[in-house]
């Protein structure tokens, strides 16, 4: 044998490769490691050199079937199988159609396991990450979260350490984190995950533009959860200004759901934020939304001003998130001196504040009345004349004004 021949034998012995959980370098024969890359180079053989030297294969051994998940109504990727031979490192690509997060499947079949991983490159050294080891005749659904962007080819690296060959099977699947476009009427979940790779909260982002003007209600579900909670905030088309505050919702509450006023063809944004269930590793989250139809009613002045029938049911008016109109007026009759009362619903209100004000003629009469989110409103008596508690007949007019990303429904009804 030459001299050069043993001297790099003596290279390879020296050179032992460690795989563990997290992350570790891997070392390279003969190479610089800050020129390699997953494309280049042939597949080594792990054990040469008795059982010592190792590094990763190159070209890339075949693509993983990976399929976004955008709707509940999917079927999973299929597998794909190829045989592992003993003592070597594979190199498999993947190549997201949508920027997410990717969670592996996979299934060994053989008499030991197999070390499944993330190829990385930190600070140009070669590296596993995120690795999980899959035992023989096991399989592993949903593990190892890793962030890919869409484009941007992401490498899987599966390292066989024993001598036998083994089969693996391998299918990864993506839930996006990037902005979607959530259809309009529909009964479907749009997933996403709210979570990065790291299991840090994310933020993510929807574009609407509803079909309807106006209420529309936005749910939230974290899959595999008892309840679901998180934050929603809706934003004009360019997401650069907020149309409402930061919205609270709560699946196991009725009161916390997220209402927002919208009009027919207008483009929004919805950001969503906080996504937590009854586990803090949850990740498969769903959001849709619906449009109950309102009509916008022209009331922004006192002649416009609507007239309420003592006791009927509740007239409903919206809020809507585009309009300059920020000001309602109502009108009611009071036949003769009595106490009179209206009531004010705002459980369809959660961001801004709405605020009352009572005239007789042009003349305002009591307090301006503020109502914050959450508040849902109140019953609010009319004085008017020589008796507390008590209105003189006439008519009176009533003026709801929108305050600032004010936004969602509310109703008034003439109580007595």
């Amino acid at each position: 044998m030459k001299k050069s021949r043993i001297l790099s034998v003596i290279l390879v012995v020296a050179m032992v490769v460690t795989m563990s959980f997290g992350t570790c370098s891997i070392a390279f024969a003969g190479e610089d490691n800050s020129s390699f890359k997953p494309a280049v180079g042939e597949r080594v053989e792990m054990y040469a050199a008795q059982n010592s030297a190792a590094r990763i294969p190159g070209p890339v051994s075949g693509e993983i079937n990976a399929k976004t998940i955008l709707n509940t109504t999917y079927s999973p990727a299929s597998y794909k199988a190829w045989p592992i031979q003993g003592g070597y490192y594979y190199l498999f690509q993947v190549n997201p159609k949508y920027t997410g997060i990717l969670y592996l499947d996979a299934a060994v079949s053989g008499p030991y396991g197999l070390t499944i991983g993330e190829y990385v490159e930190v600070d140009g050294v070669p590296s596993y990450q995120n690795s999980m080891y899959v035992s023989g005749g096991e399989e592993r659904t949903n593990s190892y979260g890793i962030n890919v962007t869409a484009g941007k080819p992401c490498y899987i690296v599966v390292q066989n350490e024993f001598s036998v060959p083994m089969d693996v099977s391998l299918r990864g699947h993506i839930y996006t984190t990037g902005t979607r476009t959530l259809p309009s009427g529909t009964s479907k979940w749009t997933v996403f995950s709210g979570k990065n790779a790291s299991g840090n909260t994310s933020t993510t982002w929807f574009k609407v533009t509803p079909q309807t003007t106006g209420t529309m209600i936005v749910s939230l579900k974290e899959f595999g959860d008892s309840y679901s909670t998180g934050y929603v905030t809706l934003y004009n088309s360019s997401k650069k200004s907020a149309l409402s505050d930061k919205v609270y919702y709560n699946s196991s509450n009725a009161s916390d759901r997220v209402y927002f006023g919208v009009k027919k063809g207008t483009t929004y944004y919805l950001k969503v934020t906080g996504c937590y269930g009854s586990y803090s590793d949850s990740y498969k989250l769903g959001i849709k939304y619906s449009v109950t139809a309102r009509t916008e009613r022209a009331l922004g002045y006192k002649s416009n001003a609507k007239k309420l029938q003592r006791g009927a049911d509740a007239t409903n008016t919206l809020f809507v998130a585009s309009t300059s109109n920020n000001t309602d007026w109502y009108k009611i009759y009071v036949s003769s001196k009595r106490t009179t009362q209206f009531n004010i619903n705002t459980s369809g209100i959660k961001t801004g504040t709405i605020f009352v004000y009572v005239y007789r003629g042009s003349k305002q009469i009591g307090s301006k009345i503020e109502i914050k989110p959450y508040s849902n409103g109140g019953t609010y008596s009319i004085t008017y004349g020589t008796t507390y508690g008590k209105a003189n007949s006439g008519t009176y007019y009533i003026k709801v004004v929108k305050g600032t990303k004010a936004n969602g429904k509310y109703s008034i009804r003439y109580v007595k």
